[in-house]
């Protein structure tokens, strides 16, 4: 299966996202073929990227697309938007033309969720939401169905409507992972 990962935060970033967006790849490597779609280093990072309009690097046995964003230290939160914004901008128009089988999202910028809605319903793909840094009740509290099911490490909930913050992305999910800290009940 050809999976498309969508975070702005990638190594050599040093951002929690950057990290778990890295295990997963790791982990869905071994068996799939990945292809992350990212930004460039903005987030303390061990080291920097030139600017272009893309790159493209190998990680193990990912590739990685890192998209022109600007990259501005995160401590400025007007400029940490800019770089937000530049990524999404340049990241929508890369994944349109990126083959994959499947779409999943991580959360940086916070609103990816929606991002990787649009690119896989516009790609007709199934639609993975990884939440690893926001409120993950907020997906299971909501549920259409009010249910959920173990799978792996991680706990999903299976098709969600989430408050109005998450609606458009966690409603066009075909699946919602969960860290497995987090056990609501009946999961």
């Amino acid at each position: 299966m050809r999976i498309l990962l969508l975070n702005l935060y990638f190594p050599p970033d040093t951002s929690a996202t950057a990290k778990m967006a890295h295990s997963v790849v790791e982990a869905l490597s071994i068996a799939h073929s990945v292809t992350v779609l990212c930004g460039r280093p903005s987030y303390d990072p061990t080291e920097r990227r030139a600017w272009r309009p893309y790159q493209t690097e190998l990680a193990g046995r990912a590739s990685i697309i890192r998209t022109g964003s600007t990259a501005f230290p995160r401590f400025d939160m007007k400029k940490r938007a800019v770089n937000y914004l530049s990524y999404v901008a340049l990241a929508i128009p890369r994944a349109l033309f990126l083959p994959c089988d499947a779409v999943l999202a991580m959360t940086d910028p916070p609103f990816q969720g929606i991002v990787g809605a649009i690119v896989a319903m516009l790609k007709r793909k199934p639609y993975v939401y990884n939440i690893r840094d926001m409120y993950p009740d907020m997906a299971v509290r909501s549920s259409s169905q009010g249910r959920s099911h173990r799978y792996g490490k991680n706990c999903i909930a299976g098709r969600c409507d989430a408050r109005r913050a998450l609606s458009f992305s966690v409603k066009t999910c075909a699946r919602v992972l969960l860290p497995k800290v987090w056990n609501p009940p009946g999961c």
